[in-house]
């Protein structure tokens, strides 16, 4: 399977996804197990610092996974930019998300962006890519990599995005949310091998 590579880093699962929603600390480390995911994204405001076994922190493994750090459960500009500054300082990443804008997503790579990552459909919709006419756009006129984020909640959305053209995909509800977490994480992981640049397919990239 073709790397996927992010400014100075490389990874082999093109399927992201994030830690909220989970009953336990041990149910988001087999769901991390399930789907292989690389890339974890982690709500600065609600990670326990102190919880030194039940916490978000506890299931994740530095050595397997780079954590991403977002600003959900602010609920000011000030305070979002606070998280941010804090979340870059404490982890060194300056990931941006942003909703599917054309416009926007290149001026952010002409500005020095190492990735874009465009919304699918409204965070924790499951309602897959709404916004695919603009994603479209954003993935063609791209020359750094496309993650699409949020909205996606089946693994054939994500079958979808990155057959578009979409470097990766970042999928939580439609994980967390489930009947059956490690399942769905599990089908993900399948959507994610059988992507169009995948020796698996037979397509050429």
């Amino acid at each position: 399977m073709a790397q996927l590579r992010i400014a100075d880093r490389t990874f082999n699962s093109r399927l992201f996804t994030g830690t909220g929603k989970y009953a336990s600390a041990a149910q988001l480390r087999a769901v991390l197990d399930a789907c292989g995911a690389e890339v974890v994204t982690m709500a600065i405001k609600r990670v326990r610092f102190d919880a030194k076994d039940d916490g978000i922190l506890s299931a994740l493994d530095p050595k397997k996974h780079l954590i991403l750090p977002n600003t959900s459960g602010v609920r000011t500009a000030k305070e979002a930019i606070f998280a941010a500054e804090l979340a870059r300082e404490a982890l060194g990443t300056s990931w941006l998300n942003i909703h599917a804008d054309p416009v926007l997503a290149k001026r952010l790579e002409e500005v020095g962006a190492a990735a874009v990552m465009p919304l699918g459909a409204p965070i924790g919709s499951n309602r897959g890519l709404l916004s695919r006419d603009f994603l479209r756009i954003i993935i063609e006129q791209a020359r750094v990599p496309v993650i699409i984020d949020a909205g996606l909640g089946a693994p054939s959305h994500a079958a979808e995005a990155l057959e578009m053209g979409a470097d990766a995909v970042l999928v939580n509800t439609a994980i967390a949310s489930s009947g059956d977490p490690i399942a769905m994480a599990q089908a993900f992981r399948l959507a994610d091998q059988a992507h169009p640049t995948s020796p698996l397919t037979g397509f050429l990239d």
